[in-house]
């Protein structure tokens, strides 16, 4: 992963560098470092790069499919209470 591929992943993802160093398990010292080029992104970065997406992309499709399903149960219709005449 290239300095460049690593900024345009936390820009599709929306992370402030801090943020991303947060997800990757790294100081933000380390990450900026890395990003702008100082020091060559490790392997294990990459992949946990690749990982943080995988999990984040999923989390998006399980709160689709909440949404979908919570939109296609029939709303719970009430009762009339009945009037009893004693």
């Amino acid at each position: 992963m290239t300095p460049e591929q690593l900024h345009a992943w936390r820009g599709r993802l929306k992370l402030t560098q801090a943020q991303a160093a947060n997800e990757l398990g790294a100081s933000l010292t380390a990450f900026r470092g890395w990003q702008g080029g100082k020091h060559p992104v490790p392997h294990y970065i990459a992949l946990a790069a690749w990982a943080v997406s995988l999990r984040l992309l999923l989390k998006q499709a399980e709160e689709i499919e909440d949404r979908r399903d919570a939109e296609a149960k029939p709303a719970k219709v009430q009762e009339k209470p009945h009037n009893h005449k004693s």
